[in-house]
């Protein structure tokens, strides 16, 4: 398919009118421009039941990663994104909400202001700039950009756990390369010595005789 207008209507169709509002007066060549904002390849779907995994749209991933950093995921994170994409399918329906509404749809992960000013200025900069890795939007770091190599670029294929920084991802590609899901060793609970003083106190109060049935004491049961 080498019609670049057949491509125009699909960017506009895949991604709303902002598209074309955002790209207009530029010379774009319209299929090297969708291409770059597609998922072309596919990922092996792994065991650790990673959040981002099963979201492999370019866009959608990038909300996905934006929505669950700094949190410790789980069942919480994941509605919210889930019930975020429903709402908001395109990066025109992001930018045409107030940050009102997109605050109040995020508050359940917290941080919903500064998460909100990520949402909208990524969506803006992945329609209207020319960009070559997510790192350059405002709010995507090292993660974010790791994480679309992985699932939206078919980076599991070339890259090994040394070549990114998130502990998750490294075991999703130490999961693509051996087969083993690794799980992270919890870590020994370590219980701090008290001070001799403070221990000797602490048994003195164990020995000590339990108080006698004194009027204060009488008069606090009856509070």
């Amino acid at each position: 398919m080498q019609d670049d207008s057949v491509w125009r209507k699909l960017a506009e169709k895949k991604w709303g009118s902002a598209t074309l509002a955002l790209r207009k007066g530029s010379s774009t060549k319209w299929m090297a421009y969708a291409k770059h904002r597609m998922c072309l390849t596919t990922h092996p779907t792994s065991p650790l039941d990673l959040i981002q995994e099963g979201v492999t749209d370019p866009w959608q991933h990038l909300v996905c990663c934006l929505l669950c950093s700094r949190t410790t995921g789980g069942a919480v994170v994941l509605d919210t994104i889930e019930s975020f994409l429903r709402r908001y399918t395109t990066p025109t329906a992001v930018l045409a909400a107030s940050e009102t509404e997109i605050c109040c749809a995020i508050k359940s992960v917290g941080l919903q202001e500064l998460r909100c000013k990520a949402l909208r200025l990524m969506s803006h900069s992945f329609l209207a700039e020319d960009w070559e890795e997510p790192s350059e939007f405002f709010g995507c770091g090292r993660f974010a950009a790791d994480s679309w190599r992985i699932f939206c670029r078919g980076g599991a294929a070339s890259l090994g756990p040394r070549d990114v920084e998130d502990a998750t991802l490294q075991r999703y590609l130490r999961w693509a390369r051996t087969g083993a899901a690794d799980t992270p060793a919890p870590k020994p609970r370590r219980n701090r010595a008290a001070p001799a003083g403070a221990a000797a106190a602490k048994r003195r109060a164990g020995r000590a005789r339990p108080a006698r049935n004194t009027p204060e004491l009488r008069s606090a049961r009856r509070c």
